[in-house]
């Protein structure tokens, strides 16, 4: 689950770093936009990556709904709670 959570992160970087060089060719731009890109992309997931991380039943799920509805700030914020939920043993 980490490994496509990492692979979503790069996914933004690498998109974002397209987009400027389709905008502006300049290297510096490029380089700038994949770490900004890659930076927004690490916490646009967050909420996906906790829930890899520390395991949690539903993490598919939480996944899921960071990757749909995380644009919207309550989808975000439902994910974040969602992962942040003590999880019974």
């Amino acid at each position: 689950m980490q490994k496509i959570v990492w692979l979503l992160i790069a996914l933004v970087g690498v998109l974002a770093a397209m987009a400027s060089m389709a905008i502006n060719s300049d290297s510096s731009t490029v380089g700038y936009a994949l770490l900004l890109g890659s930076l927004a992309g690490l916490i646009y997931f967050m909420p996906a990556f906790i829930a890899a991380r520390r395991k949690h039943p539903n993490a598919t799920a939480i996944v899921v709904l960071n990757a749909v509805a995380g644009w919207t700030f309550l989808g975000w914020v439902g994910a974040l709670t969602w992962s942040l939920i003590r999880i019974k043993p």
